[in-house]
């Protein structure tokens, strides 16, 4: 049996402890930026922080140090948030809703909708907090975005909102955000990451989970936000017509939206699932020929369709380019069944790279071109130690160098706005007049073979 004195006893010290370790007046000769992370556990709720002296979170290298886990008692859970919100420099909260938390036999109740309202309320008055990361988002998803609400609707500080969540309430999720989405005046960026259960992410779903975006009344609301990601991890076995309208449904964001200027989407199993690949991407391509807005678009590819993506970045028969304000453009390419990509550009490298040469010759808009080889769609690469011990694939990395060097010879002599070309491992650089290369794959590594390093150092810098 629990000793109820010594837990709280303990509560109190790491209440103290936490306060210690955001006091930002002692550490007056380095600048000090706070991320916290705050969990349900067994006994209550932990905290963690790390402070950084660096305002950007993707910083990692400039992290000074990082905290222990604070153990705050359900008594204090208010007290811990007032001291976290007191922090003039605390940027980043992650909040962590455990599934543990909302069974009976452990002592800390599910979250009740006045703590959350008063959790919210506090959090909202934060002087200098950017960014929220709300995860494990299934349980009363709709109460819990009800009080996002609170942070995107009246903090003027917060710029990013993060929600990662899986379970079979998709439709449940996808109305409260659109509510809480509908209010929004603050944010810039919004990122969803989501694992849908059975069937529920379909064209509907998803159609009113980006009805915010796509509205045609005129509204001040998510005027701001510039940046929209999305990362669905579908099931095995997920209905291919599911998908199919998934993509419809981004299509229409495409089309319909003329705010958002960055678009990231993260769809697995969407290459492999869909039957008639070319239709779809047929939607995707009508969309970007019609958008005037974005600036940035990050997708998933099949390589078949390659060609037909491309056409709103080429002249038409008239000379006239349909898009011409999208400037970077990152492509997610499946290698899935080992090397299926690679292996399509050492049998026909007209297949991906030389249709992608053909656009680039005649674009005209492009600046950053990025065509990213995985394993599962997810952004997970192949092991590097596999792909040394494969010399199909440390080979295919010879064929993309000379297919990159003809490149540069031809097509992209022409090109005049392209600065960067990311084919894998190689990058293209464009400085001044001259092309420079960098290789960063596993074929270059001391596991590697010198023959290889000294072939691909030996034409490192392409005139």
């Amino acid at each position: 049996m629990m000793n109820c004195g010594a837990l709280e006893e303990s509560a109190a010290r790491a209440l103290g402890d936490l306060g210690a370790f955001v006091n930002v007046s002692e550490h007056n000769s380095v600048p000090c930026f706070y991320t916290c992370e705050i969990s349900t556990s067994l006994t209550g709720f932990t905290v963690s922080m790390v402070r950084r002296r660096n305002l950007a979170i993707e910083s990692g290298c400039h992290n000074l140090d990082k905290s222990p886990i604070f153990h705050i008692g359900a008594v204090n859970f208010l007290k811990a948030i007032r001291v976290l919100v007191a922090c003039p420099t605390l940027t980043d909260a992650q909040f962590s809703f455990s599934y543990m938390a909302y069974c009976e036999e452990y002592i800390v109740p599910p979250m009740s909708e006045n703590l959350l309202s008063e959790v919210f309320t506090l959090l909202k008055s934060s002087p200098s907090l950017s960014c929220f990361h709300v995860t494990n988002l299934t349980a009363n998803a709709s109460l819990h975005c009800k009080h996002l609400q609170t942070l995107v609707c009246r903090n003027p500080r917060l710029e990013t909102l993060r929600v990662s969540a899986d379970g079979p309430n998709f439709l449940v999720l996808a109305k409260a955000i659109a509510v809480c989405l509908s209010r929004n005046t603050v944010l810039k960026s919004f990122t969803l990451h989501m694992s849908p259960y059975g069937y529920e992410l379909n064209q509907i779903s998803l159609e009113m989970l980006l009805s915010p975006f796509t509205s045609s009344s005129p509204n001040e609301a998510n005027a701001n936000l510039k940046e929209l990601a999305l990362y669905f991890q579908y099931p095995d076995g997920y209905c291919v017509d599911a998908i199919a309208c998934s993509v419809d449904a981004i299509a229409n964001l495409m089309c319909r939206n003329t705010t958002l200027k960055k678009l990231d989407l993260r769809f697995s199993k969407l290459r492999s699932s869909l039957k008639d690949r070319k239709s779809s991407w047929r939607e995707i391509c009508r969309a970007l020929e019609v958008n005037r807005s974005l600036e940035e678009l990050s997708c998933p590819c099949e390589v078949a369709a390659l060609r037909e993506l491309l056409v709103p970045f080429v002249p038409n028969r008239y000379g006239r380019q349909p898009n011409t304000t999208l400037s970077t453009l990152r492509l997610f390419l499946s290698i899935k069944d080992h090397g299926g990509w690679i292996q399509a550009i050492v049998n026909d490298p007209g297949v991906v790279l030389r249709d992608l040469a053909s656009a680039l010759q005649s674009n005209t808009s492009l600046k950053h071109v990025q065509c990213i080889y995985e394993c599962d769609g997810n952004g997970a690469y192949m092991d590097d130690v596999k792909y040394i011990n494969d010399k199909k694939l440390c080979q295919a990395e010879l064929q993309i160098q000379e297919i990159l060097r003809l490149m540069i010879d031809n097509e992209l002599r022409v090109n005049t706005s392209l600065e960067t070309l990311i084919v894998g491992h190689w990058t293209l650089r464009r400085v001044g007049t001259k092309w420079q290369t960098c290789y960063r794959g596993p074929c270059l590594r001391e596991a590697q073979t010198k023959e290889y390093i000294v072939k691909v150092q030996s034409i490192s810098l392409f005139q």
